[in-house]
């Protein structure tokens, strides 16, 4: 079920992220290609959308890196840990940046109110619309976090691997440094066998 919502939770955001790429993308080729036509004129309101554009790809994107665990990070103390002790690591952490991004998520919902009168300069429209972004943010990282720990306390209790993540068949495959080490381990014993 957990896997089900976080699947369906997935490719929502990344088509989202996605067509606000593509949106981004045509509004900058836009501007480019009406620079050297002489009777074209930029709209004013093009580099502001694409700025925009730009704010909640990020908001979109973060919740995607959180799931595919895509932020920089040292691991190579991780890798000294027992299971249990990186699974224990796993749900720290994921308390640490739940905290954060509830944080992120509860203030940009108050700075979301409070610029609600101002108006951006080129379109006109509410700069709430754009501080939506945050609180966006924080919530999709949370539920991915949270979804993330439901799966880690599972694992703990049952003492397996258990994970929910989502198919891959469009991004790069990531092999974990455990993964390298059953491959050569099969490896060497095949060759022993011979």
């Amino acid at each position: 079920m957990l896997k089900k919502i976080k699947k369906t939770l997935f490719y929502i955001t990344e088509a989202l992220a996605a067509f606000s790429l593509f949106l981004m993308l045509v509004i900058v080729t836009y501007q480019v290609i009406a620079r050297y036509m002489p009777n074209m004129s930029i709209p004013s309101w093009t580099e502001e959308l694409a700025r925009f554009l730009l704010i909640y790809i990020i908001a979109f994107a973060g919740g995607l890196a959180i799931e595919k665990k895509a932020y920089v990070g040292m691991d190579s103390f991780y890798m000294l840990l027992p299971f249990r002790g990186k699974k224990i690591f796993d749900l720290f952490f994921n308390i640490l940046t739940g905290y954060l991004f509830y944080v992120i998520m509860k203030y940009g919902f108050n700075l979301m109110q409070k610029v609600r009168i101002q108006l951006s300069p080129a379109m006109q429209i509410s700069m709430s619309y754009v501080y939506l972004s945050l609180p966006l943010l924080g919530f999709l990282m949370l539920l991915f976090i949270l979804m993330d720990s439901i799966a880690t306390i599972e694992s703990l209790i049952k003492n397996q691997d258990i994970s929910v993540s989502t198919p891959d068949e469009h991004l790069i495959y990531y092999v974990s440094e455990e993964e390298k080490i059953e491959e050569l381990k099969g490896k060497g014993t095949r060759k022993e066998g011979k």
